[in-house]
């Protein structure tokens, strides 16, 4: 099986909207399920990062959602144990605890929550929403970038990223150092052999990160941005690819992975769980 070039790779998860099959669940169904349980919905996945759980804990408002959030939070009740996405693996135990009881007692109601995380100006700019879900306990800076990134996206406020620094998360600086690092090979230009076998740890500068991004945004401009295909592909989408490119060079990552595991992840977990599958891409035949 031949190794996918992030050219190639970029534009396979962008043509399969495997860039993030979330997105397009939630876009898809957004319509139908409301923008209220949209916004709980919202929030309960940037809790537990798991778009069947938050599906089902979204179908509960006012303080009966909250009482739900706190038995996923506490891992009590059933299904036990509540799942975490891998990249909330943190927001558990006390933490998890103390971070939704001060959410419940800051915002009486849910979709309030929401829009506090993201910043609820019609206009904002990322360090805008990054400093208002800072704000909240137990939301660091990755969690806050993938807000900014759904208050666009998902709920379709107005967001400028100009003054969105990549350079801060290890994850796509990692997937820019690679793409930094073949792009010199491709060009013949002298590379350091030491980082042959892990080009990702290739010590970038903020300057060349800066010129990769630039690059790819500029080289995907031809495809628009999901669910909506309402613009096209800007830094955001870059940074996903990176992300994932980097994943895939090191054998974690195959496209379409992302589809299949959120789909099946949607099984057992209700009737908008059962509508937002409806919207999942096509799974992607994996080659090889």
């Amino acid at each position: 099986m031949s190794t996918l070039s992030i050219e190639d790779f970029g534009a396979l998860l962008l043509r399969t909207q495997d860039l993030d099959p979330v997105y397009s669940a939630l876009g898809g169904a957004g319509r139908k399920i409301g923008r209220p349980q949209l916004l709980r919905l919202c929030l309960a996945y940037w809790c537990f990062y798991h778009l069947g759980a938050s599906a089902s804990l979204s179908e509960t408002s006012g303080r009966a959602f909250w009482d739900r959030m706190l038995v996923a939070a506490r891992n009590e009740g059933e299904p036990k144990p509540w799942p975490r996405g891998a990249e909330r693996r943190h927001f558990r135990g006390q933490q998890a605890i103390s971070a939704v009881s001060e959410l419940a007692d800051r915002y009486d109601k849910p979709e309030d929550a929401a829009l506090g995380l993201a910043g609820s100006r019609d206009l904002a700019s990322f360090r805008d929403v990054s400093e208002a879900a800072q704000s909240h306990r137990g939301f660091g800076p990755w969690i806050a970038f993938k807000i900014a990134d759904m208050r666009e996206r998902v709920l379709g406020l107005a967001t400028a990223f100009r003054d969105c620094e990549l350079g801060i998360y290890k994850d796509p600086r990692q997937g820019a150092a690679l793409a930094w690092y073949e792009l010199e090979l491709r060009a013949g230009r002298p590379v350091d052999e030491a980082y042959r076998k892990a080009p990702w740890e290739y010590p970038i500068t903020d300057e060349q990160l800066k010129s990769v991004v630039d690059y790819y945004v500029k080289h995907f401009r031809k495809f628009k941005a999901p669910p909506f295909g309402d613009r096209a592909v800007n830094q955001q989408e870059v940074e996903t690819c990176l992300c994932k490119f980097k994943s895939y060079r090191k054998g974690h990552y195959w496209p379409g992975k992302d589809i299949k595991e959120i789909g099946e992840g949607l099984h057992g977990w209700g009737r908008t769980a059962d509508l937002l599958r409806t919207h999942i891409p096509k799974e992607v035949p994996r080659a090889g």
